[in-house]
């Protein structure tokens, strides 16, 4: 068997490394690795190197140390990776990979999450008390009369993941908005309006015709007031059973609103960061109680949107011990786990082992003829 990462089609840049050239390097490496230890061959490739009349593809295979490009076996495992920033973008790679799936039977690793929203309002009845008020942003008098109902402010964040990009805490006092965050290219972003008109033609700017979810701020601090979330990584194991690989705090600059790694944050582990805050018992409690939900919200994910390999749930705690379920991704990275030597091996292992357990019961015994990334195997 074979396993194949697909990544988003790209304009490929003169005289760079193909490492430099491949969004998650250092991922893919670890992965290809330890395929290679269960004597599976893994590879990334672009949807675009397939060629549909030679019915060949083109892939990215890592030996000795180093990267090249060639010719690879068509994916019977297609663990997908794509990031999409526009529609024509999308089109594209949904093209080849019709193509590649016309020519070739294959099984996706995971199904595809909806947004946010779709996410939160398929959990909410069943977790009420964990699932923030959330709505989508349509115009700016909703914007101005939540700000009104919660003093702390609120939250705008694009719908679809951005890696926390393009995250605006805004908060009014008397006229003056004042804004703190990450454009879209994930600058960051402090500043102030002074009347209501130039913040809305602001915010026209800012999202670039993104849909956005507007949440209340939830204040996230550690003992040293810096920003931090907790990532709980879910995995399925050689059985096809849901295992908790890992979890990890992951914390912000003092001054910034986010503690994403893609915005200069650490990690570090959840309970020296929880014991910092709260005593030894309800440290301990609360991790084990955000453990406990990470188990049950996989299992409804899966009942509601389709089968899933792995899923990374994130979430928030605030000052008195309450827990907010912040989002759900089908597409983790593991920046958070590196460092964590009880974490690094499932991370990067168990997608391996689930694939095996894929290619068996479904590909090797012909139980499924047409795979979809939204099918429930």
């Amino acid at each position: 068997m074979n396993i194949g990462i697909v990544i988003s089609p790209s304009h490929l840049i003169v005289n760079q490394s193909i490492r430099k050239q491949l969004p998650e390097p250092m991922f893919y490496e670890q992965l290809i690795e330890y395929g290679r230890k269960q004597h599976i061959d893994v590879y990334v490739f672009r949807a675009t190197d397939f060629n549909s009349e030679k019915n060949g593809l083109m892939g990215y295979c890592f030996e000795h140390g180093q990267w090249s490009k060639q010719s690879v076996p068509l994916p019977d495992i297609i663990i997908d990776r794509t990031f999409h920033s526009h529609k024509l973008m999308f089109k594209k790679h949904a093209l080849y990979m019709n193509q590649l799936e016309k020519k070739h039977r294959f099984i996706y690793f995971n199904a595809n999450l909806p947004n946010k929203l779709q996410v939160f309002e398929q959990l909410k009845g069943i977790f009420p008390t964990i699932i923030p008020p959330s709505m989508q942003y349509e115009h700016f008098l909703q914007l101005d009369n939540a700000l009104d109902e919660y003093k702390a402010g609120i939250i705008l964040k694009p719908v679809s993941g951005m890696h926390g990009k393009g995250i605006v805490h805004v908060t009014k006092k008397d006229r003056l908005y004042c804004i703190l965050g990450r454009q879209l290219n994930n600058q960051l972003i402090s500043t102030t309006f002074s009347s209501s008109i130039a913040f809305q033609k602001w915010l026209l700017y800012f999202r670039k015709n993104h849909a956005y979810l507007l949440q209340p701020y939830y204040q996230f601090r550690t003992a040293n007031n810096e920003p931090f979330d907790i990532r709980v990584m879910m995995q399925k194991d050689g059985n096809g059973k849901w295992k908790l690989s890992g979890s990890m705090a992951r914390v912000g600059n003092e001054n910034s609103l986010t503690s994403n790694l893609h915005g200069g944050g650490k990690s570090s582990p959840v309970f020296e960061v929880l014991n910092k805050r709260f005593d030894n018992d309800k440290a301990a409690h609360l991790l084990d109680e955000i453990h406990m939900i990470s188990g049950q919200i996989v299992e409804q994910i899966e009942a509601s949107f389709g089968r899933f390999g792995e899923l990374a749930l994130d979430f928030g705690i605030n000052d008195s011990g309450n827990i907010f379920l912040l989002e759900c991704n089908s597409k983790p990275g593991r920046q958070a786990f590196l460092n964590d030597k009880t974490s690094t091996a499932p991370v990067i292992e168990q997608p391996i082992h689930y694939a095996q357990y894929l290619y068996h019961h479904y590909i090797q015994n012909k139980n499924v003829y047409h795979y979809k990334s939204t099918s429930i195997i």
